[in-house]
């Protein structure tokens, strides 16, 4: 029989390679996973003076080099070029290199030694992962990927606290100024650093372009989340950080509808925690800072004081990377760092590591004039006001993993890459089916037309 129908013949021939769309990056998302999951603790804690490798820093060092390992092989796998020399990058580096250096008169040198190769670990894997990412064909952005792997990371976290504490919502009870506060953690890890999980999650999701309906419900879920952390911190500067992105984000309908729904969506769930948690006290969060000195930021005034204090006795090259704990924890005891991004880098590096950390601020602001990146910018907001009560700024952790890879994404993008649309008026991504049928379809993309 001759076949009479366009049907017969195109379901005979085979389908070209440009109209192939390329698959969601796994292994990409999977080093991702690994180095978000660094930063979370699953060992118990250990003497804060320990200057020794201890099993937590094997962890975390394991966790990024097994991360570099499988982008490097995404890489030849896919014979995708990786491109380190974005200026942010090579300034993180130089500082690194000079962070290496202060082993030699560090007061605790393994601990510098191994914090220094971290933070150059993670200049390198951020880099090559930045790289690989903006050189995919594939309508997959790092805000993307990255979304998968924040939820990916929190359902491990919450199996993690079910596996240690039998509850995958474990709060913690601590007592500041004869204040009794009780805070979610996740396994191990301090409440401060679950808030920052929580909060750069949730930049994150909102600059993706997953549909409203999936980002409202998955907002709401962290936003829940990162109440029972108990942070006053992190909310402040995550609030701060997603109206800057809605002012400078792109206006369009989908914009303003995604942020007045954010808003509904997290009052709501606010009042809620409050009247089923908290006898609807709506002022709760602020019913610990009318009992505490907040003049002084809970101690934290008297210790920037003596911090700088410190550092007028060796202003040059400062007392070690990471080491301030050993002169700080005698005067200070629940002081293992300044609680200050910008005092801890003078004190540990000296004037010539500020300057350095200068230069990065440099390379860093530069890339959002040039770029415009919603996300950039987000991140560089909430680590900027972050960084006034917690040292997040050039240390390794999540919000520098994020912010240097969101940094070397949006130079690398913009320059090689050029979009037709602007980042938040792409073509979002449906959660559920339509999801899991993109691990093989990616969103956003066009479908190929079926022959005629």
């Amino acid at each position: 029989m001759t076949p009479s129908s366009g049907a017969v013949r195109t379901s005979a021939a085979p389908r070209p390679d440009t109209a192939r769309r390329p698959a969601f990056p796994a292994m990409v998302a999977v080093a991702l996973l690994m180095m978000i999951s660094a930063f979370i603790t699953i060992n118990p804690a250990v003497d804060p003076e320990t200057s020794g490798l201890t099993a937590g820093r094997f962890y975390e060092l394991g966790l990024i080099v097994v991360g570099i390992a499988l982008v490097l092989q995404y890489a030849l796998i896919h014979d995708t070029p990786i491109t380190l020399t974005d200026p942010a990058f090579i300034s993180v580096c130089i500082f690194g290199a000079w962070a290496l250096l202060t082993t030699l008169w560090s007061d605790g040198p393994t601990l510098t030694l191994g914090k220094a190769m971290e933070l150059l670990l993670l200049g390198i894997g951020t880099g090559m992962i930045a790289s690989v990412t903006g050189h995919l064909k594939s309508s997959w952005s790092m805000p993307d990927i990255l979304t998968v792997a924040f939820l990916a990371a929190l359902v491990i976290f919450l199996f993690a606290n079910i596996a240690i504490w039998h509850t995958p919502l474990y709060r913690e009870t601590s007592v500041e100024a004869n204040v009794h506060r009780t805070r979610l953690v996740f396994a191990y890890a301090h409440p401060l650093t679950v808030s920052d999980f929580l909060a750069l999650a949730m930049i994150t999701l909102v600059a993706s372009r997953f549909r409203l309906a999936f980002k409202g419900v998955v907002f709401a879920a962290l936003a829940f989340l990162l109440v029972l952390t108990g942070s006053r911190g992190a909310p402040a500067g995550l609030v701060i950080a997603l109206a800057i992105m809605a002012i400078v984000k792109p206006k369009s309908r989908r914009t303003h509808v995604a942020g007045a729904w954010s808003t509904v969506i997290a009052v709501i769930a606010y009042l809620l925690y409050a009247e089923l948690f908290r006898g609807g006290d709506v002022l709760f969060p602020l019913r610990p800072e009318l009992t505490v000195n907040t003049t002084s930021l809970n101690g934290r005034t008297s210790l920037w004081s003596y911090a700088l204090q410190l550092f007028r006795e060796r202003p040059l090259v400062g007392y070690g990377f990471n080491a301030s704990r050993f002169r700080l924890l005698e005067p200070f005891p629940w002081a293992g760092q300044t609680h200050n991004a910008y005092i801890e880098i003078i004190l540990t590096t000296g004037i010539i590591g500020g300057v350095l950390a200068l230069l990065f601020i440099v390379a860093l602001l530069r890339a959002i004039f040039r770029t415009k990146d919603v996300y950039l910018i987000g991140l560089t907001i909430y680590v900027a006001l972050e960084g006034i009560l917690d040292p997040i700024l050039l240390t390794t952790g999540l919000p520098m993993l994020l912010l240097l890879l969101a940094v070397t994404y949006a130079n690398l993008t913009h320059q090689h890459t050029p979009r037709a649309t602007p980042h938040g008026n792409r073509t979002p991504i449906a959660p559920g089916r339509r999801f899991v049928d993109a691990v093989g379809t990616p969103p956003g993309a066009a479908k190929p037309r079926t022959a005629q």
